[in-house]
């Protein structure tokens, strides 16, 4: 985990075209804070949930060829590798509250059908986008715990992922349905998807757990695609890399060594499937995420020490007017 519990960023940068303030992605379940001068931006575009609060000052939402305003204490959700920007007003400086959620550092958390969700439903489940108003309980929520700077980073890396559950929850339970159950192989099956963790699935052969089901692997192969739509060697291959990207975050250990422990005997394999499935080599996986947890260990830089403010080029979002409705 990162070594700090809050992080700080300014604003200002003088080589950033534009005004345009490209963020490191926020922090997985730790609260940041970005300082936005006056008719600045900040953008990203990263495979991340990220949950965005304004804390101070008033700004705009821009997306998609619309805008929309927001007012203090307005909180924005956006889905993975959905590109958000966010611009200061021209009349006054923004404090910006943020966190991003990550499921794939999570291994271990989820049951089967959790990780699935998240992996396959849950941007389709939520959108691309969602907007809660500063009276909404989850925007006040969230400025209570980045407000107590007092608390542990523990507790508040609990507290946020406590927050996303509750965003998660009622799209959970729509995905959820009850079950019929045609034979006892069916049900046992249904009880591994909905118990057993993602790491523990990844553990035992398909053989080793159609014998717990009492069906023929075969059976037990129809029964994982008929609710992963995928083969359950697949799956199994797709837990296992999750797996790896943890350990490249959480550890100092070698790629090689990384690749055999999760299953893989051909490195050359393990590199392509990986950056299949995240979009980047294992190499700059570690390498992504241990530039975070520098970016966001450092010291706050005092805007007086960063530089002249970005000048303004484009026109004011001030006279548009906001179309999207709220969530």
């Amino acid at each position: 985990m990162l070594p700090s519990r809050h992080a700080i960023v300014t604003g200002v940068c003088q080589s950033i075209p534009r005004r345009k303030f490209n963020m490191h992605a926020l922090p997985h379940l730790l609260i940041a804070q970005i300082n936005l001068n006056p008719d600045q931006e900040w953008s990203d575009s990263s495979a991340a949930w990220r949950f965005l609060r304004v804390r101070n000052g008033s700004a705009y939402w821009m997306g998609a060829c619309r805008f929309r305003s927001l007012a203090e204490g307005d909180l924005v959700l956006l889905a993975p590798r959905v590109r958000g920007i966010i611009r200061a007003s021209k009349l006054n400086d923004v404090l910006l509250q943020g966190f991003s959620f990550v499921p794939e550092l999570l291994g271990g958390l989820f049951t089967l059908r959790e990780r699935h969700f998240f992996d396959c439903c849950a941007p389709e489940a939520l959108g691309n986008v969602r907007f809660f108003p500063a009276a909404n309980p989850l925007s006040r929520r969230l400025g209570a715990v980045a407000s107590r700077e007092d608390a542990q980073a523990f507790v508040q890396r609990a507290e946020l992922l406590a927050l996303t559950a509750t965003v998660f929850e009622a799209p959970l339970a729509r995905r959820n349905p009850a079950a019929e159950f045609r034979s006892s192989a069916q049900r046992r099956c249904w009880e591994i998807i909905n118990g057993m963790p993602d790491t523990e699935f990844i553990k035992y052969s398909l053989e080793e757990l159609a014998r717990d089901c009492r069906c023929s692997p075969r059976q037990f192969s129809r029964l994982l695609r008929k609710h992963f739509r995928t083969s359950g060697r697949n799956w199994q291959t797709r837990l296992r890399l999750i797996k790896a990207g943890q350990l490249l975050c959480e550890t100092t250990q070698p790629v090689g060594q990384i690749a055999l422990g999760t299953g893989f005997r051909d490195m050359r394999r393990f590199s392509s499937q990986f950056k299949e499935s995240f979009g980047m080599t294992p190499s700059r996986w570690r390498r992504t995420w241990k530039r975070q947890a520098t970016a966001y260990s450092q010291p706050p830089v005092k805007p007086a020490d960063a530089g002249a403010p970005v000048t303004a080029e484009q026109g004011n979002p001030d006279t548009q007017a906001a179309t999207v409705t709220e969530s």
